[in-house]
């Protein structure tokens, strides 16, 4: 009961949000996951809420990087994000 306790009397924060976005792919969050034992890089879009996953091909930061810039790209030329 004590971790219940002390959870309760924990400073509150609030939350920060984010800049709205003047365009799509302006801004864009990317994370790595775990389900069912998989790995996945989610890409996301904050003007659309468009999002991609895909299986990263390393765990390497670099490699990341170099996938969720290559999602973007894709995104922009191809126009798959929902304006």
């Amino acid at each position: 009961m004590k971790l219940v306790e002390s959870m309760s009397e924990a400073r509150k924060e609030t939350l920060k949000s984010h800049q709205t976005p003047s365009r799509p792919w302006q801004y864009v969050a990317d994370d790595l996951f775990e389900l069912e034992g998989k790995s996945y890089l989610v890409t996301s879009d904050y003007f659309s809420d468009f999002f991609e996953l895909e299986p990263p091909q390393k765990h390497n930061v670099d490699v990341c990087y170099q996938e969720a810039q290559s999602t973007v790209r894709k995104a922009r030329h191809t126009g798959t994000a929902s304006y």
